[in-house]
């Protein structure tokens, strides 16, 4: 008789487990895919890459064919895949990172504009309507400034820094980016290793001037989990009125994931 009631007692536990994990494996599994915020300043030019990141189910094999911006009004401008790999794998999901760029010869005929929704089509055919975060679209700007490079660097933890020596003698009047509101807790530019440095600034023809960048964001920011590319424009002016455009590129930084954070950002999105 006690073996019986310990054969039950087993058999009961067994049934519950199976239970909880048929019941955490159906309130787990994503009813679609899921994108990041991307706050990204990208020109207008055939060799413009995007790259978007998405959440899937660790068992989804279905990949991107490609994205429309419905915002860009009377125009079916898309972008098509140049690259799609897995990210990572953390439980029972998938982080996918998918590089994209415009069609061949269409970036001629995109506007400046931006754009904050996206459709995204999957190669099962589903067409999924999504926000995207921002992203702003300009037209190149081929312009020469009286800078020669000394040095530039970069790293993995979201810093870089590049030095120049001023050919002519110039004033900076302005730095601005068109995502400033977004980044303005995040994205810190120094220059001389000063973040003081009061505008309009003075540069004699001769100097060298650094400019670092340095993205922060802290672990209870939920905005960790955006990804960002920024274009810092810097304003000069010479003594003869000519005025020149500086842009520092590759301001960016991609969101770090593990299993932890990749179950709180699906909550916060409210996709489990």
């Amino acid at each position: 008789m006690k073996s019986i009631k310990t054969l039950i007692a087993i058999l009961v536990v067994v049934i519950v487990v199976l239970i909880l994990n048929v019941f955490l494996y159906i309130t787990s599994t994503l009813e679609r895919p899921v994108f990041l915020n991307h706050y990204y300043e990208k020109e207008i030019s055939d060799n413009s890459i995007f790259k978007f990141y998405y959440i899937t189910n660790k068992s989804d094999e279905n990949i991107v064919t490609h994205i429309t911006f419905p915002e860009i009004i009377g125009m079916d401008i898309r972008c098509v895949v140049k690259d799609t790999k897995a990210h990572g794998v953390y439980g029972h999901y998938k982080l996918n990172v998918v590089s994209m760029g415009f069609e061949e010869n269409e970036s001629a005929y995109i506007p400046e504009t931006k754009v904050t929704t996206a459709k995204v089509f999957f190669s099962d055919g589903r067409i999924i309507p999504t926000n995207i975060g921002k992203i702003v679209l300009s037209k190149e700007m081929e312009q020469e400034i009286p800078f020669l490079t000394l040095s530039t660097t970069s790293s993995s933890n979201h810093s870089s820094s590049v030095t120049y020596k001023a050919l002519e003698k110039m004033l900076l009047s302005e730095v601005k980016s068109d995502l400033d509101f977004e980044v303005e807790d995040h994205l810190y530019i120094n220059m001389d290793k000063s973040n003081e440095v009061s505008l309009p600034y003075t540069i004699s023809k001769g100097d060298s001037i650094t400019f670092e960048s340095n993205f922060k964001v802290s672990e209870e920011d939920m905005e960790k989990y955006n990804a960002y590319s920024i274009v810092k424009k810097f304003y000069f002016e010479t003594p003869d009125g000519k005025q020149y455009i500086h842009s520092l590129y590759h301001l960016d930084y991609k969101p770090e994931f593990n299993k932890k954070d990749i179950y709180s950002f699906l909550k916060m999105k409210g996709a489990i």
